[in-house]
């Protein structure tokens, strides 16, 4: 058995958008398939311990993910919170790979992150590069783990 600091259990993260796509359909099948067998949806890998390896040795994920209400998810040109002035749009996310067992499903999503889901409101789940949008201008992601 490997030790709590090893991270060889957890899935490898994706490395193309092509790639992430194809997980995220292999998710999907994987949610249905327990939905219709009424046995328990698939759980995150990620145990507290892992979690607490990415607060403390950072980042190594190309893909992070979001979700928000569709109503905001215009071309304002950010996805998070923009004060009058400011030039760094701060927001939360996580990594691909946490979210990767909750499908597509805001709902699902929303219980993993511990998020109040509201059944009324449409959702929109956003696929960020982290490497084209450090390009692409000022971004800090808080990722709460």
């Amino acid at each position: 058995m490997a030790p709590a600091s090893s991270s060889s259990h957890l899935p490898k993260p994706p490395q193309s958008k092509e790639e992430t796509l194809a997980r995220m359909e292999q998710a999907t099948t994987k949610v249905q398939a327990s939905r219709s067998t009424q046995q328990p949806l698939p759980q995150s890998p990620y145990s507290t311990a892992d979690k607490v390896r990415v607060v403390e040795e950072g980042l190594n994920e190309k893909f992070i993910v979001r979700i928000i209400k569709t109503e905001f998810a215009g071309d304002g040109g950010t996805i998070g919170f923009m004060p009058e002035g400011a030039t760094t749009a701060t927001y939360w996310t996580t990594t691909y790979t946490q979210l990767e067992h909750a499908d597509k499903n805001a709902e699902l999503i929303a219980q993993s992150l511990g998020l109040d889901y509201d059944p009324t409101v449409e959702y929109t789940l956003l696929l960020i590069d982290q490497e084209q949008a450090n390009a692409n201008g000022d971004m800090v992601s808080l990722i709460p783990t």
